[in-house]
């Protein structure tokens, strides 16, 4: 692509013209990637969710729709990843949010963990979660991560204790 601008300059009577020239290839092949990586997150069985540094969800894949009972990503995309959690710690994430953006201090971020998740109809189960923050465009930070329903695996465990013990 080759783009051309006038430029007037002040006690210049003549314009003078800038161009510049963009290789579409590049970004050709940028696009083409992301829609590759799209598909393949939507073929994923597990939830992948990403969103803005202020909580708002931008993209949900195929499996967190069915994992938390909404009828289709869009139910999703614009509201507050508060809204797949118990109360008790929706009321704190924007807090932590916030908390993270000032301080750099990764409590969450590139390291796993078991929370509670909560599906549309207020249910909740125990999901392992990952979250990466990532850079888009080189300057819009967002959050990607997983959440994998971990509750059996738990419960087993937690009945081979209980058998240990007894």
């Amino acid at each position: 692509t080759i783009t051309v601008k006038e430029v007037r300059a002040k006690g210049h009577p003549k314009p003078y013209f800038v161009g510049y020239v963009v290789n579409a290839e590049h970004t050709v092949a940028l696009e083409e990637a992301s829609k590759e990586g799209l598909s393949v997150m939507e073929l994923a069985t597990v939830c992948i969710l990403s969103i803005t540094t202020s909580g708002q969800i931008i993209y949900a894949n195929r499996s967190t729709v069915d994992k938390f009972q909404y009828s289709s990503a869009g139910d999703l995309i614009g509201s507050n990843i508060k809204k797949l959690m118990p109360p008790q710690i929706a009321k704190k994430h924007d807090d932590y949010l916030k908390q993270y953006l000032v301080t750099g201090h990764k409590n969450v971020i590139d390291a796993t963990r078991i929370v509670s998740a909560m599906r549309r109809d207020g249910s909740t189960f125990r999901g392992q979660i990952s979250v990466r923050e990532v850079v888009v465009s080189g300057i819009e930070k967002q959050y990607i991560g997983y959440v994998k329903d971990v509750s059996d695996v738990l419960a087993v465990r937690e009945q081979g204790l209980l058998s240990e013990a007894l």
